[in-house]
């Protein structure tokens, strides 16, 4: 799953990258020098402002669901222990 999962995460990025530079105003000849103050803020915005809301939201959410405490861990392992118990039954 996980090598499906990167190829998608690949063409979804692919196709973020060029919406903002169309976005943005970099399309056909365009040069640097072409570049206007509203093209550059547009850029900024999608390629860096946006991106880092969406980590810090996603941190936000991360460290205000995920707990993991002693007794958490306890629980986890305790499951892996009869997963594997009963994994290495069913090969016998």
């Amino acid at each position: 799953v996980r090598p499906m999962l990167d190829k998608i995460a690949g063409a979804l990025s692919n196709g973020i990258v060029g919406f903002v530079a169309v976005a943005a105003g970099m399309v056909g000849n365009a040069t640097a020098a072409d570049m206007t103050a509203a093209n550059i803020r547009t850029f900024k915005t999608c390629a860096y402002y946006l991106p880092l809301a969406g980590i810090v939201a996603s941190l936000v959410v991360f460290l205000l669901t995920v707990k993991i405490d002693e007794n958490m861990h306890d629980h986890i392992v305790e499951q892996l222990e009869e997963r594997l118990a009963s994994e290495e039954t069913n090969k016998q």
